[in-house]
């Protein structure tokens, strides 16, 4: 076998015309699947009430997705689809029963569970819904491929499914699907079939304990209403400048329904005292979950402020701040 021939043999394993319609379809399906990405995860985590909630960074995501949708859609199809097909067209894997998209889905999956591992330990997602996701989003480029490689379509033989024409039935295909699944999973969240993020309901002895944020800050809250405060961002009144101060020292708490302030949730009040560095009230919101609830504050404007989440120590109740 010549050089040339073995050259051949690696094209004809995955023509251009494949790539093109592949990354095409992979590019149109991404709007829609960040859609349901979105509202999904909603139903299941906090928000924290920051903005809409990450809707205006899937809006500029929209704006913008004309100029980087064909580059997410090749890179889509030259890490997953195409060594799928190209898998799926081995001798051993041709001699297994079934058809040919069958077994370019059973590639498609099989290199998405790989894929789906440094994914998931990346997103701290779990491993089987990622290779279920990464399976789900490799399906139509797969198969779009595949009709591509049968057909042969090129500008030659039937006008419209050239480059050009691939990727604007692309983009009105993105556009419906878009649209049907906005409707859809609006009609399904209206219905009740999509849950809402339901915040814990803690009683005054479940808050009691030492609460922490990942940068040091500590709220030790006693069973008899003392707090305690160690490098913990509260309001001030008289601020003259945009910083988050720091405050430390001792205080009372009290557990709130629906908050002092027209909050619309469960939350903690803590009153810093006289001695403290701090001379403002400050309620912390309740969420997370039953099994890891959570204690948060949003400083500043609501849609660009820092915002402050405290875990609470595992058999924290008895113990004392360092």
């Amino acid at each position: 076998m010549t050089w040339g021939d073995t050259v051949r043999r690696i094209r004809s394993a995955w023509t251009y015309e494949e790539t093109r319609t592949a990354a095409a379809c992979s590019a149109a399906q991404w709007p829609a699947a960040w859609l349901a990405w979105w509202v999904l995860t909603r139903s299941v985590q906090d928000d924290y009430g920051i903005g809409y909630g990450g809707a205006f960074g899937l809006i500029c995501l929209l704006l913008f997705a004309p100029l980087y949708l064909p580059v997410l859609g090749l890179l889509h199809t030259l890490l997953h689809i195409a060594p799928a097909a190209v898998l799926a067209r081995t001798a051993p894997a041709r001699r297994l029963p079934g058809p040919a998209w069958a077994r370019h889905l059973a590639a498609v999956a099989l290199l998405g569970a790989v894929w789906a591992v440094p994914v998931a330990w990346a997103a701290g997602s779990g491993f089987w819904s990622t290779a279920l996701s990464c399976a789900l989003l490799g399906a139509a480029p797969a198969l779009a491929a595949g009709y591509a490689r049968r057909g042969r379509r090129t500008e030659s033989d039937l006008p419209g499914w050239g480059c050009w024409g691939v990727w604007f039935r692309a983009g009105a295909g993105g556009f419906l699907l878009f649209a049907g699944a906005f409707g859809g999973l609006a009609l399904a969240a209206r219905s009740g079939l999509v849950p809402e993020y339901e915040p814990p309901v803690l009683s005054a002895a479940q808050v009691t304990g030492v609460w922490r944020s990942g940068d040091g800050a500590v709220l030790r809250l006693d069973a008899d209403g003392g707090a305690e405060l160690v490098r913990l961002p509260m309001k001030v009144t008289d601020r003259t400048d945009r910083s988050i101060p720091v405050c430390a020292g001792t205080g009372t708490w009290s557990l709130r329904r629906d908050g002092p302030y027209g909050e619309e949730r469960d939350g903690v009040l803590v009153r810093p005292g006289a001695s403290g560095s701090c001379d403002q009230d400050t309620y912390w919101t309740i969420g997370g979950t039953e099994d890891a609830p959570e204690l948060f504050v949003l400083l500043g404007d609501p849609d660009a402020g820092d915002l402050l989440v405290l875990t609470r120590d595992q058999g924290s109740r008895a113990a004392r701040l360092p």
